[in-house]
Parts: structure tokens; C-alpha cells; sequence
């Protein structure tokens, strides 16, 4: 399994969040590999979060990061900047 975590800035957090839960939103991830998600809120910036998404397929998410597609979907959305997005692999889990 492949992660990703992202950090996104959008012009209005609800707006975006109900653009990901939409339908388009998750047949496109869903199609591209995607197999869960988690969403962070940045404390001091409400329209600050981070996404960390598991994927099952490094191919199938490379595409889906490079497409025009995913460009537009974040565009609809509302973010407003590149987001900084860092590939990533599962070295441990656990609970204390």
C-alpha cells in the first residue's frame, strides 16, 4: 500500500469537503486506487487540513496525481494553492 498526506489550503473548508464527498469526487478516487482517507483540520486556520489517503496501487495513484482531471476537481472545489504532498509507505502502526 502507497499514502499519501497532503496539505491543502481551500477557500472555504465546508464548500471543499462537500465537493469530496460528492459523488464525482468519490468515484474518481475510488477508480484511481483510493481505499481510505483521513481528514485533519489545521487548529489555528480553519480552511488549513490535511488529507491522508491509502491507495493500493502506486501506478494507478501516479496517474490520477498527474491528471488534468484532478487539477479541475481542485479547482471546483475551491483550493487555492498547490498543495504540498508527500508520497509515503506504513513502517508501523499501533495504538499506547
Amino acid at each position: 500500500m502507497v499514502w499519501t498526506v497532503a496539505i491543502h489550503t481551500a477557500k472555504n473548508f465546508d464548500q471543499w469537503l462537500k465537493f469530496f464527498n460528492s459523488p464525482e469526487s468519490t468515484k474518481e478516487r475510488k477508480n484511481s486506487g483510493e481505499k481510505s482517507y483521513r481528514i485533519l483540520k489545521v487548529l489555528d486556520d480553519p480552511n488549513k487540513f490535511i488529507l491522508i489517503n491509502e491507495w493500493d496501487d502506486l501506478r494507478k495513484l501516479q496517474a490520477f496525481a498527474q491528471s488534468e482531471h484532478l487539477k479541475e476537481m481542485q479547482q471546483k472545489s475551491g483550493i487555492i494553492e498547490p498543495p504540498l504532498i508527500y508520497l509515503s509507505e506504513m513502517v508501523k502502526q499501533g495504538q499506547v
